[in-house]
Order: C-alpha cells, then sequence, then structure tokens
C-alpha cells in the first residue's frame, strides 16, 4: 500500500550493468478477498470481502473447464455449495464492482 518507487538493474553476461528510471507506483488500499475453509472437506465454502460487493464467481477446474457460475445480488459474503465438486484443485474467479480476483481452492 502506499508509495513505492522502483529501480532496475540490469546485468549483462560479460558484467556490464545498466541502470534504468526509477520507477513511482502507488498502491491502493485494496480490500482483500478472503476464501475459507481452504482446503473445504464440507458441502459448502465462504468468501468475503470487505468495502466492495461481490457480483460472480465462477469456478474452473486445472484444466480450464467451467463448472459453475453465480451471479449475486450486492452482497459483502457469499456461500458456495461445492458438494457437487469432485475432489481436486479449483480456481475461483471473484467478480467485484472493481475487479476480479482468482483464489485457488483445494476440494478433498
Amino acid at each position: 500500500m502506499g508509495s513505492n518507487y522502483y529501480r532496475l538493474k540490469e546485468m549483462a553476461f560479460d558484467g556490464q550493468e545498466t541502470y534504468f528510471e526509477v520507477l513511482h507506483v502507488e498502491f491502493e488500499n485494496v480490500a482483500e478477498v478472503k476464501v475459507y475453509p481452504n482446503p473445504v472437506k464440507g458441502h459448502e465454502l465462504s468468501v468475503a470481502i470487505e468495502r466492495e460487493a461481490i457480483r460472480e464467481i465462477s469456478i474452473y477446474d486445472q484444466q480450464g473447464r467451467h463448472w459453475q457460475r453465480v451471479v449475486f445480488p450486492e452482497t459483502h459474503i457469499a456461500l458456495i455449495e461445492v458438494v457437487f465438486l469432485p475432489a481436486g484443485m479449483y480456481t475461483f474467479a471473484i467478480t467485484t464492482e472493481n475487479r476480479t480476483v482468482y483464489k485457488r481452492v483445494l476440494r478433498q
């Protein structure tokens, strides 16, 4: 969060160094998306975020297959049924009004 400054240094195979200009990057105070429990053993999973509303959650397996899409009226906590998911690793694409966050979830 806040102001950060970065300067890259490149080192060639012959040992020559090149410095690049300093870049200023401003990070916003973004709310963290929480997915729990993870790993999930039961039938339901919670997704929570402060200061932003969850609009949509999509679930993908490791092969990129789309398993489910759930659309929400503006909510900060969503309960997702996962009883239909076989054991394995999944990616949850959580979309708010401002961004999409990707979280990996292990279904046991």
